[in-house]
């Protein structure tokens, strides 16, 4: 089973990154879990976040094949699974979407999480997350990532005024 701050592990995988430390971080990934090793991966749906930041280190370590077989299972199991919640998937299929190659998916799906009002960790996910290297330069990306700084300020000014 995945740790219970799947989060943890994604910031030290991105700190493994940028230090070219990647071998680290896949030991420390297959520590939790079984993907390794499995002809076909079965990804939980409450998985699948830390199931595509696993296939992410993978395609950054030339693994793509395995990375692709993870994301394909990673994005079937967030069928079972909101994308807003406590449980929900947030933008992990945007991250699937864009590792697989499929900007226009990957955009789709961003658009839809930002009019669905998704803002959870938006700015660890669209401005930090490795996973969404490709898809940065996108103006539509930009449009979207425009329209929830906008959307994070007026909520922002309204707290203030609300406390004044």
């Amino acid at each position: 089973t995945w740790p219970e701050n799947a989060l943890a592990l994604r910031v030290l995988r991105d700190s493994d990154i940028d230090g070219n430390e990647a071998v680290s971080a896949r030991a420390r990934y297959e520590e939790f879990s079984s993907l390794h090793i499995a002809d076909r991966p079965d990804i939980h749906p409450n998985d699948v976040t830390p199931a595509v930041d696993y296939a992410c280190l993978l395609d950054r370590m030339g693994e793509s094949h395995r990375a692709s077989a993870i994301l394909r299972a990673s994005l079937e199991a967030m069928r079972a699974v909101p994308r807003l919640g406590l449980l929900g998937y947030n933008v992990t299929d945007v991250r699937a979407l864009t590792l697989l190659g499929n900007r226009r998916a990957a955009l789709d799906a961003l658009q839809e999480a930002y009019e669905d009002g998704w803002r959870v960790d938006w700015w660890l996910e669209l401005e930090r997350d490795p996973c969404l290297d490709d898809l940065r330069d996108e103006p539509e990306f930009q449009a979207v990532v425009d329209l929830i700084r906008e959307d994070m300020r007026r909520q922002r000014a309204a707290v203030v005024e609300q406390s004044l």
